[in-house]
């Protein structure tokens, strides 16, 4: 289960405007959320991956139910293999549109350390990505799209004009409208197609796979090989059992992720009002009750600690940590 106070890592860009050039504690509290950032690059493109390969499995499932061999065998993977309308391209899409998040969390990070930003040429195509989104309707698309769009232009903006620790603020205020509306484009999405609908479709084929295999053989009748019969059923059963908790365990990790994006949303939210003198409310479309964000430590205070600010971050990257561990166990195919 993972903790309420996992969502503060644009602390650290609070804490370097607030005290100049940042004691050893800031900056190692800025390490740790680098650390974040290149947790989250490993994380998601196991994510995304599956996304192209349920759609290889699937087809495994299917053949094997066909009483003859399929001869479509090629036809059947071009259209996972499709650049425009198959898996493969959503797996891009997933990707790209993740990848702009990430390099604008990464930029404020920059911009905190008062560092120059980078700027990835391939952001230029997030647009053309994010219209490939599924499981959005026509207005969350487009709003989408904008959101990216706007994103890519700030990072572009940042990056030829040099900017530095003074523009952090304009950044954040700028920003966050696109990048909430960007996670919650990309949580529906990943929900809507991913989550509930292909590895569901995956789970349903599945279940046909091995009724097939077991019902012929649980209906045999009793007789010489009974023993056998009885024996290649409990495996039978025992590796339908285990392919569907695989299931439910990308599922599972895959929604976890999610919260911490929309976390990270929630935060951004909270920071951009701290920079404004206005009263925190929830980001956007985003349920953020469980996600305190900065409000929480300015509760009772209008200073920030270094010491908690990096218990802060350390708990919330391993928990990242513990994550990425996980999605090697599950993601293994």
């Amino acid at each position: 289960m993972l903790s309420k106070k996992k969502f503060i890592p644009f602390l650290a860009p609070a804490v370097f405007l607030f005290s100049g050039c940042g004691t050893p504690l800031e900056i190692k509290a800025v390490q740790k959320y680098a650390e974040f950032q290149t947790q989250s690059a490993e994380l998601f493109p196991k994510i995304s991956d599956d996304v192209y390969k349920t759609c290889i499995r699937q087809l495994d499932y299917i053949i094997l139910n066909r009483e003859t061999i399929d001869t479509d065998r090629g036809v059947r993977e071009a259209v996972c293999n499709n650049p425009e309308t198959g898996s493969i391209a959503l797996k891009k899409a997933y990707t790209q549109t993740h990848n702009i998040i990430r390099e604008y969390l990464g930029s404020l990070g920059a911009l905190a350390a008062n560092d120059l930003t980078n700027y990835d040429t391939e952001i230029n195509a997030v647009g053309e990505s994010i219209q490939r989104l599924p499981g959005l309707d026509s207005g969350q698309r487009q709003e989408a799209v904008s959101a990216g769009t706007a994103l890519a232009r700030i990072l572009f903006t940042a990056f030829t004009n040099n900017y530095r620790r003074r523009e952090l603020k304009e950044a954040v205020i700028t920003a966050d409208p696109s990048l909430t509306k960007l996670v919650v484009a990309l949580d529906t999405s990943i929900k809507n197609h991913y989550v509930n609908g292909l590895l569901e479709t995956e789970r349903n084929s599945l279940d046909s796979y091995y009724k097939l295999l077991i019902n012929p053989i649980f209906n045999q009748r009793e007789g010489q090989g009974i023993a056998v019969r009885q024996y290649v059923t409990e495996v039978l059963k025992s590796n339908w059992s285990e392919n569907q908790e695989t299931i439910r365990l990308k599922q599972d990790l895959a929604a976890s992720y999610l919260t911490l994006l929309k976390g990270i949303a929630c935060d951004h939210a909270s920071l951009k009002n701290l920079f404004l003198k206005t009263k925190t409310e929830n980001a956007e479309n985003l349920t953020c009750e469980n996600t305190p964000g900065l409000e929480s430590l300015f509760a009772k205070s209008s200073t920030i600690y270094p010491e908690d600010l990096v218990l802060v971050i350390e708990s919330y990257s391993r928990e990242v940590a513990i994550l990425n561990d996980r999605a090697d166990k599950v993601f293994t195919d």
